[in-house]
């Protein structure tokens, strides 16, 4: 998904980088961040980053992956908060069929959940 589509421009911009560079010279990397392909300093590179940065094709492919990355963050953030409201609910004393019905869950994943809560207690 987006990870595997981000690892593969950053790697391909780590390549790039590596085989366009004069040895030592990592300058090239920091003016990728200019919003402007033109201020660049090797001409292939700046073919990429302007599609990217600039053309229509590029900036829609950009925008997918970011909106489809910010959507995984989101997704994960909501997991982990109910995982926690799971557990500080079933630490106040809650049932586990109250919290399932509670935080949309199931009561498998809720007895899951507070399995690893009592084996953590117990240690």
């Amino acid at each position: 998904g987006v990870r595997k589509n981000h690892r593969f421009f950053r790697n391909s911009l780590k390549t790039h980088l590596m085989s366009f560079a004069p040895a030592g010279r990592v300058a090239p990397y920091a003016r990728f961040c200019t919003p402007n392909a033109d201020e660049m300093n090797y001409s292939e590179l700046a073919e990429k980053v302007r599609y990217h940065k600039q053309q229509g094709g590029g900036i829609r492919t950009m925008c997918r992956i970011i909106e489809e990355y910010g959507d995984e963050r989101e997704a994960k953030a909501k997991k982990e908060t109910s995982i926690a409201n799971a557990k500080a609910l079933y630490a106040n004393g809650v049932s586990v069929d109250i919290i399932a019905k509670s935080l949309g869950m199931t009561e498998e994943h809720v007895k899951d959940i507070v399995a690893e809560v009592e084996v953590l207690t117990q240690a």
